[in-house]
């Protein structure tokens, strides 16, 4: 046999290290390599990482400075970002169940680098993950969060029947509102290889979710309380440069890499643990990415 040549249906060592270095960037969004995704085709883009910052709040008449106890629903869908839409959040006074000023959830915009749409013509999310951050102190800690990842949009705008207890039973688990910072880690559902834009709202994109009951929030006018949490978005997107900003249009083609986004999520043998912890094996060790 000719020397270099690969054995039947062997993955080249370079795809294996891109399928590898894509691994760690979907468990460490934050720190991970901005690596290329293993989505089909031959599209390519450059890589950016971006972070928006969220607090779910309540309007009303309160007394500034005064504990509100609060319940809200926080869903973040990655491909879904502009200046009127990032997340879908509801929230009331946990005595009067969720309210809006509109019927049902809506849309709140998150603004980054991939919404500039004088430079970026079309994105795609390679890795996201979603944290948690307790802000108030230890005795406003009140309350239980939940915390799921969905395959799609679970909670959809203007659902006037949407309720705390159905929001609830699309998180994996509920947590108590201690000092503990939460994340909960993303991954790709067929429809997130697909570019997208700022104009679209694709809801089976895959979503990351936050429910909190009964969560101390405090008062930061006598209209306004703020929850005790502060939620961190972290994406790292692929984008291609749009003509207007003086930059080539389309990134040249690449040639495919030879894994398929379902062989690297087919390693992933704990996803419970890998969406909602650090991904560890049986005996305590890191697991390797094996192709």
């Amino acid at each position: 046999m000719q020397q270099g040549r690969q054995r039947g249906n062997a993955i080249p060592a370079s795809d294996s290290k891109v399928a590898q270095n894509w691994l760690r960037l979907l468990r460490d969004p934050c720190h991970g390599p901005l690596a290329r995704p293993c989505y089909t085709g031959m599209d390519s883009g450059y890589m950016v990482r971006t972070v928006n910052y969220f607090r779910p709040s309540i309007s009303g008449t309160f007394i500034a400075g005064q504990k509100v106890p609060m319940d809200f629903v926080v869903q973040w869908t990655p491909n879904n970002v502009s200046a009127s839409n990032g997340v879908v959040r509801t929230s009331g006074p946990s005595s009067g169940g969720l309210q809006s000023t509109l019927p049902g959830p809506f849309a709140e915009g998150l603004q980054n680098f991939a919404t500039n749409t004088m430079i970026v013509n079309r994105y795609r999310c390679v890795a996201a993950c979603m944290r948690a951050i307790p802000t108030g102190s230890a005795l406003d800690r009140a309350g239980l969060l939940g915390t799921g990842y969905i395959g799609g949009m679970g909670i959809t705008i203007l659902d006037a029947f949407l309720t705390i207890e159905k929001a609830r039973s699309l998180c994996s688990g509920s947590h108590a509102n201690t000092g503990q910072l939460l994340e909960t880690r993303w991954l790709p559902t067929t429809s997130d290889e697909r570019y997208t834009t700022t104009t679209e709202i694709n809801t089976a994109n895959a979503s990351l979710l936050a429910v909190g009951t009964g969560v101390d929030g405090v008062a930061t006018t006598t209209l306004t309380a703020t929850a005790n949490i502060e939620f961190e978005f972290t994406a790292v997107y692929e984008w291609i440069p749009d003509v207007n900003a003086g930059q080539p249009a389309v990134v040249s083609s690449v040639t495919p890499v030879g894994v398929t986004a379902q062989q690297v999520l087919s390693t992933i043998k704990d996803l419970g643990t890998f969406l909602y912890g650090e991904y560890m094996s049986s005996n305590g060790r890191t697991r390797r990415l094996e192709l």
